[in-house]
C-alpha cells in the first residue's frame, strides 16, 4: 500500500470517528431536550387533584393533632380551665390560646379549613381544577420511569463519547482538531 493511500485511510478513519462522535453528541442533546420537556410539561388534572387531596388531608391532620394536644392539657389538668365561659380559642392554628388580636396566617387558616371543612374545601378545590383548561402532560407516575430511562441513555451516550475520545487520544488522534 502506498503512503498516500495509507494517509487517505487514516484521514477517512479519523473523519468517520469524528462523525460518530458528532452523532453521539447530537443524540445526547436530543435526549436531554426530551427529558427537559418531560420535566417541564404541566401535570395532568388527575395529578393536580391527587396533590390537592394529599395536601388537604395532611393540613387537616396537622391541625387535628395540634387541637388534640391542646385539649389534652385541659383533660389532664381540669383545674387549668378558667371558671365561667372560658375563651379557649381552640380554632387557633396550634390549638392553643392566641394573644388578643393575633391574626392567622394564610397557612394557619388553610390548616383550620382543611380540618374543619375538609369535604367542602376539597369539593371547591377540585371544581376549580375542573374549570381550568391547560395542555395536560403525561401523568407524573409515568414520567418518573421515562426520566430514569432518559438519564440512563444519556449516561450511556456520555460513556460512549468518552471511550471514543480516549481511544482516539491513545492512538494519537485529536478528535476536536479541525481538518
Amino acid at each position: 500500500m502506498s503512503l498516500a493511500k495509507l494517509f487517505q485511510a487514516l484521514t477517512t478513519a479519523t473523519q468517520d470517528a469524528r462523525s460518530q462522535l458528532v452523532a453521539l453528541q447530537s443524540r445526547e442533546e436530543q435526549l436531554r431536550r426530551e427529558r427537559d420537556l418531560l420535566r417541564s410539561t404541566p401535570p395532568s388534572k388527575d395529578d393536580v387533584k391527587r396533590l390537592l387531596r394529599s395536601w388537604v388531608d395532611a393540613a387537616g391532620a396537622d391541625y387535628t393533632a395540634s387541637l388534640q394536644s391542646a385539649l389534652a392539657q385541659f383533660i389532664r389538668r381540669p383545674e387549668s380551665i378558667p371558671e365561667g365561659a372560658p375563651r379557649l380559642e381552640l380554632i387557633s392554628p396550634v390549638g392553643a390560646v392566641q394573644p388578643f388580636g393575633a391574626a392567622l396566617s394564610a397557612q394557619d387558616l388553610d390548616r383550620v379549613l382543611a380540618a374543619l371543612f375538609r369535604d367542602q374545601l376539597l369539593a371547591s378545590l377540585l371544581a376549580a381544577v375542573d374549570a381550568m383548561t391547560w395542555e395536560e402532560g403525561e401523568p407524573l407516575s409515568k414520567r418518573t420511569g421515562r426520566a430514569q430511562q432518559l438519564d440512563a441513555a444519556i449516561a450511556n451516550l456520555q460513556a460512549e463519547q468518552a471511550s471514543l475520545v480516549d481511544e482516539a487520544r491513545a492512538a494519537g488522534v485529536d478528535m476536536f482538531a479541525r481538518g
